[in-house]
């Protein structure tokens, strides 16, 4: 019972407000009309001079906001042409990195290329290159062995050379000995010879 009654009350306070602000409301509205016309007159002008002031205001705000207006078409305007000058040169320079690139890109094919061409001439020409190497490692080792042939017969002749020559130095004085013995021989007969002519010639003059 509490609660149906609290409700009651509740609505019946609701009504109350509501009967009340309905018959506050044209007072409300009354006031307000009042003060919104008010306020309309105090902004409107009521003179011609207010009306051409206002007129003018009007043109100068306009006048100013169109200033600003084209101040920034103008300021767009200058950055759209430093950002086509921008884009000029980066594709100025974009030009140029491909320009650039195409070389390279040449030189290096061409390099390639003659890498490839250098490689398949190796290939071909090494085996010819090992042959070539390789036999000419053999001459040089025959040429070798005979070298070292030739220096053993070169040691050989020599060897037997000096031999030949102590021999005949040998022999030589040998031939000295005999020749010296000789003119000692030959010198004491010819003394001994002297000697017995000198005695004969000693006898016969004592005859």
């Amino acid at each position: 019972m509490s609660t149906i009654q609290s409700g009651m009350l509740i609505a019946l306070g609701f009504l109350a407000a509501s009967l009340i602000g309905l018959l506050l409301l044209p007072a409300f509205w009354s006031r307000a009309v009042r003060l919104t016309t008010r306020r309309m007159r105090d902004t409107m002008p009521l003179t011609e001079l207010e009306i051409a002031a206002d007129r003018d205001k009007i043109r100068a705000e306009y006048a100013i906001k169109m200033h600003k207006l084209e101040t920034l078409v103008e300021q767009v305007r200058l950055a759209g042409a430093r950002q086509q000058i921008d884009i000029n040169r980066r594709d100025a320079r974009i030009n140029v990195l491909e320009a650039e690139q195409e070389r390279l890109g040449s030189l290096l094919e061409e390099a390639q290329n003659a890498r490839r061409v250098l490689e398949q001439t190796i290939t071909e020409r090494l085996p010819k290159v090992e042959g070539r190497l390789t036999e000419a490692k053999k001459v040089l080792h025959a040429r070798d062995r005979e070298i070292a042939e030739l220096a053993r017969k070169v040691e050989a002749q020599a060897a037997a050379l000096a031999e030949a020559e102590v021999a005949a130095a040998r022999r030589g004085m040998a031939r000295l000995g005999i020749v010296f013995r000789w003119r000692q021989s030959a010198q004491g007969r010819t003394r001994a010879t002297q000697g017995a002519v000198g005695r004969s010639d000693t006898g016969c003059g004592r005859l």
